[in-house]
């Protein structure tokens, strides 16, 4: 009876193991700025921390766009885009059948039809950037005429993918179709934050910057009716106080198109203000921001 029982106890055990979750190694994290582990998959979840760059996670499992991983004794979900993992997790499947094998090909077809219809031609010469700024890290660039994927968009930016690089670019460099435009679930990531101390890279619906204004929004209405509008007789000279990076708004409103965005610390003219915000100009950019998110001096 008792080796009748151990042989059950193996055999359980055995099939247990057959259903469990697949583990890669260890991997780093490939965000500059840091990247914040949540609580669940979402830009929402709680902050758990933020993890420096180039710094070790377990990948345990893959949800989506995100990674659920363990980061020293901490577990929760970061944007997948930003770990530089070289093999997937996936789920161990405890059978296959040939059926599975026809839908994955089918699932492949899709793909590429639906990534060949991402693929747009460049109008002119233009330079990649790491994230979605002027003021950001240049990684690469692309000459007229020649193919790129685009990703997904983001206001007047695109994420594009060009050989091995994947990076920013402005939306009018290439030839897309304003009536097709694609919505993609969200980030960054790029860069979808509640803490204003632990910023994200760019989420894929909104950017860090949208966050800091947060606060603004229920006065936005009231800046729209009625905003005093000051010219400076002399230029100013400010500087980007945001913890990561700031919204350039064409107007004195966050309701407003985004015209592009800084980086912190970003040298800007400051040429008036209306209302809460001030009216600057950074190279051949002139818009709103915040005034909060201006200081006399670099920070």
């Amino acid at each position: 009876m008792k080796k009748f029982e151990k042989i059950a106890s193996l055999v359980t055990g055995g099939m247990f193991l057959l259903t469990t979750t697949c583990f890669a190694v260890s991997r780093t994290v490939n965000a500059p700025n840091g990247l914040i582990l949540r609580e669940k998959a979402s830009s929402s979840g709680k902050v758990i921390k933020t993890i420096s760059d180039n710094e070790e996670v377990e990948i345990l499992e893959k949800d989506g766009d995100w990674y659920k991983v363990k980061y020293n004794n901490d577990e929760g979900y970061v944007f997948a885009e930003y770990v530089n993992a070289e093999e997937e997790v996936e789920e161990a499947k405890e059978q296959k059948e040939e059926k599975d094998n026809t839908t994955e090909n089918k699932k492949e077809e899709t793909a590429v039809a639906e990534k060949n219809s991402n693929n747009k031609k460049a109008k002119s010469n233009f330079k990649i950037y790491i994230m979605p700024s002027v003021t950001s890290k240049t990684i690469g660039s692309i000459e007229k005429d020649q193919t790129v994927t685009v990703n997904y968009e983001l206001n007047n930016w695109v994420n594009i993918s060009a050989g091995d690089i994947q990076g920013w670019a402005r939306k009018y460099f290439l030839d897309i179709d304003e009536n097709k435009q694609e919505d993609k679930k969200e980030e960054t990531d790029n860069s979808n934050t509640e803490n204003a101390n632990n910023e994200e890279q760019p989420d894929k619906e909104t950017t860090t910057a949208e966050n800091n204004e947060k606060k603004d929004e229920s006065e936005s209405k009231e800046d729209e009716k009625q905003n005093t509008s000051t010219t400076y007789k002399e230029e100013k000279t400010g500087y980007i106080n945001a913890s990561v990076s700031a919204n350039v708004r064409k107007s004195a409103s966050t309701s407003s198109d985004i015209v592009t965005i800084l980086t912190k610390n970003t040298q800007v003219k400051i040429l008036g203000e209306e209302g809460d915000f001030y009216k600057i100009q950074f190279q051949d950019y002139t818009g709103y921001i915040a005034k909060y998110l201006i200081s006399d001096k670099a920070v």
